[in-house]
């Protein structure tokens, strides 16, 4: 009888737990990164010459966020995403790049369980900095962006405050030089992206 007790005491906290995950009037706090961290080093490599290094890239982006849940499991906020790229080859020629971004962000939780599907959606808007180089000559152009986000995931909660999360979204990004572009040029990408992160609920 004491052990079915203790059971019943164990699931009843073990639900009250997984209930106060998502629930209504909690703060959220999150990161997350579109894994395009890299730091990668480009060869070629043929019969005659053998292997050749040719250059390196590297890149990383980071979004933390700050929200609140309006209601159970839905969160409305706000986040913003800082990224680098910098790419160079053995030719002379460099290429970096930086953005900065501020997007309001929508995402709801299905499920009372540890892990909880979800589904979010954010639309970005952001101006990014490049600068390329080549036997010492240098060019430099700025700009603005918009990226609309949409997708899902799965969130793993290791623990009554914390998640470990991963997602699928659809991307798609225009982007426009502000200088040296007098017919207002527009560059236009979609595609999908991944994403991982973490979430705390206080």
């Amino acid at each position: 009888m004491k052990l079915k007790k203790i059971a019943l005491f164990l699931v009843t906290l073990f639900a009250i737990n997984t209930y106060s995950q998502t629930e209504k009037g909690k703060i959220y706090l999150g990161a997350s990164s579109n894994l395009n961290a890299n730091f990668i080093n480009n060869s070629i490599k043929d019969d005659n010459n053998g292997s050749q290094n040719t250059g390196k890239n590297s890149g990383f982006s980071i979004s933390p966020e700050i929200g609140f849940l309006v209601i159970d499991n839905l969160v409305l906020g706000a986040n913003i995403t800082l990224a680098f790229n910098k790419s160079e080859n053995n030719g002379g020629s460099e290429f970096k790049s930086s953005s900065i971004s501020a997007a309001p962000f929508i995402k709801y939780y299905f499920s009372e369980n540890k892990f909880k599907p979800f589904v979010s959606g954010r639309f970005a808007f952001g101006s990014f900095k490049s600068e390329s180089t080549f036997n010492n000559n240098s060019n430099e152009s700025k700009g603005s962006f918009t990226n609309l986000q949409v997708g899902g995931g799965i969130a793993y909660f290791i623990n009554d405050m914390i998640s470990l999360e991963l997602g699928i979204n659809y991307v798609r990004s225009s982007n426009k030089q502000s200088d040296n572009n007098p017919n207002n040029l527009k560059s236009i990408s979609s595609g999908v992206s991944s994403s991982v992160g973490f979430a705390i609920f206080l």
